[in-house]
């Protein structure tokens, strides 16, 4: 009797093991509200061909951590003629609206470089009028600061700044020799730091490659894809996700969406809305056409990585700021992605 009782708890046990494994490999439902396969014809998306420039990528960072020591020990001697690109100047500024000075709008002993550094208001006006300008020189510059200025409370504003040179000072930067590198950094010679600073960089360098070859098979795949119309859905969703992100940065630098995004994209707004649209609609789909689901043990598993990865301190953070439908549907994106770049044949030269 006591060895039957034994046997059934025994069986009973595995059918709970079995329910909770099941559970736990139920595929999450989802659900686009439209067919990605009504909307675009997928072309090539396995073995994609595409070719790398891995060398002038790690040379192109290692020169830019070069010149940025380079220019982290320049030197500044004070001169008399008038201000040019490149040069360090450090000036006096106040704006008056109406005839008033606004403390928010005038500053003293302000250093920039020209034709590096951005003026702390983005007023252009006041950027230009510095060029030119002698030590002890005074200009009086009138401006109309733009609709989407910082501070709102002047936007549209006319404000006329009263401008005054202190002083004018050429940057000299040192040159890259071998006895400069011995006396600065204590390496025999320029190929030996060179070699200090790739390796030091190499996260950096392996990241921008990882990008560029994603980059490359992105072109390759959207090329070989034919959008033939865009979900509204989508297109709302993502219009409201981009202008959040792009106002923010778009309005720091003192631009509109359309400004930013030609700047910056070479394309307005709208259409870059639609460039990210059919970038989702490929993905999901290959999804799709690859059968791919995310399953409850996939989900529970992956979630503290993929917040973590998307720019998220936890798993927590993460899930109060989107919803489960949404990051299964970004899984899936990934997936997707993973998918393509497993399956590409990338060349490195």
């Amino acid at each position: 009797m006591k060895r039957n009782i034994i046997k059934r708890v025994a069986v009973l046990g595995l059918s709970v093991v079995t329910l909770m494994t099941t559970a736990c490999n139920t595929k999450i439902k989802v659900d686009y509200g439209y067919d990605p396969l009504d909307y675009i014809d997928l072309g090539k998306y396995k073995g994609i061909e595409a070719t790398v420039d891995v060398t002038s990528i790690t040379n192109e960072i290692i020169d830019k951590k070069i010149q940025d020591a380079l220019k982290s020990n320049a030197t500044y001697t004070e001169v008399e003629r008038e201000a040019r690109s490149g040069d360090k100047v450090t000036f006096s500024y106040s704006g008056s609206v109406g005839g008033l000075e606004v403390t928010d709008l005038s500053g003293s002993d302000y250093s920039m470089t020209l034709g590096t550094d951005t003026f702390i208001l983005k007023v252009s006006e006041v950027t230009e009028a510095l060029y030119g300008m002698y030590a002890n020189q005074s200009k009086i510059v009138t401006a109309t600061l733009p609709d989407n200025f910082s501070m709102t409370e002047y936007a549209g504003k006319k404000v006329v700044f009263e401008i005054t040179m202190s002083y004018v000072e050429q940057v000299n930067i040192p040159m890259l020799t071998d006895a400069y590198i011995k006396e600065t950094y204590n390496y025999n010679s320029i190929d030996a730091y060179r070699e200090y600073v790739k390796k030091d960089a190499q996260s950096e360098i392996d990241a921008e490659i990882k990008e560029a070859k994603e980059e490359a098979v992105l072109t390759k795949l959207q090329d070989s894809c034919t959008i033939k119309d865009y979900p509204d859905e989508l297109i709302s969703q993502q219009t409201d996700k981009l202008n959040e992100s792009i106002s923010f940065y778009a309005t720091l630098q003192g631009f509109s969406n359309d400004e930013y995004c030609q700047k910056n994209f070479n394309m307005s707004f709208d259409d870059f809305v639609k460039k990210s649209v059919a970038q989702l609609l490929i993905y999901q789909a290959i999804a799709k056409s690859e059968d791919m689901h995310i399953t409850e043990y996939d989900y529970k598993g992956n979630l503290e990585e993929f917040a973590k990865s998307n720019g998220y301190s936890s798993k927590s953070v993460f899930t109060d700021a989107y919803d489960k439908d949404t990051i299964v549907k970004s899984m899936l994106i990934q997936n997707a992605q993973d998918f393509v770049m497993d399956n590409a044949v990338i060349t490195e030269k």
